[in-house]
């Protein structure tokens, strides 16, 4: 059975970094992971998890170091 995500803002394509355009197959994950509709590029891509968002990747935490 085909495994569907909606849409979620985590998820950026490999090609260029836009979001998808519609579900993704989650099914592929296992594979590089789920495949979608590109939202920029219109074409078949991997989608990747977003990690520009992560809470503790920030400036001062390079200063810190």
């Amino acid at each position: 059975m085909l495994k569907l995500h909606y849409i979620n803002d985590n998820y950026i394509s490999e090609c260029c970094g836009a979001s998808p355009s519609g579900e993704l197959d989650m099914s592929t994950v296992k594979y590089g992971g789920p495949l979608g509709f590109c939202g920029r590029c219109r074409d078949n891509s991997i989608f990747v998890l977003d990690e520009t968002d992560d809470p503790c990747d920030t400036k001062e935490k390079y200063e810190e170091q």
